[in-house]
């Protein structure tokens, strides 16, 4: 059952309500068919090990170093290639409401389909 809207209410949301509704279920069809934005983490390289430095002999009077243990080295972390989705297009609360999304149209995929009625008031 398609939704009544008064005219007087449609005229303050937009100046030609039919075009803006007509203008929101394409931006909905052109989003479910848009590919999903790709966001790609680059490879981290590996860190080879560091070497432990040997402590340091005294001379004389002068104290040596300690020596400092070596570092353990890391593996390389792979590139990551991941895929974000873009969030659905919004208008108006009354606009939204005169849009019904029907599942699994005849393409096998969603349709969105202007369901509404302007009212005279």
């Amino acid at each position: 059952m398609p939704i009544e809207i008064l005219k007087s209410r449609a005229a303050k949301v937009s100046d030609d309500f039919p075009a803006a509704v007509e203008a929101y279920r394409q931006a909905l069809l052109a989003h479910r068919d848009a590919p999903p934005a790709r966001i790609a983490r680059p490879e981290i390289p590996a860190i080879p090990p560091t070497k432990a430095v040997p402590p340091t002999p005294a001379r004389g009077r002068i104290p040596g170093k300690p020596g400092k243990p070596g570092k353990p080295g890391r593996k390389a972390i792979p590139a990551v290639v991941g895929v974000a989705g873009t969030p659905a297009p919004t208008a108006d609360p009354l606009i939204e409401q005169c849009i019904r999304r029907v599942p699994e149209g005849d393409n096998g995929r969603d349709d969105f389909v202007a369901d509404y009625v302007l009212i005279d008031d």
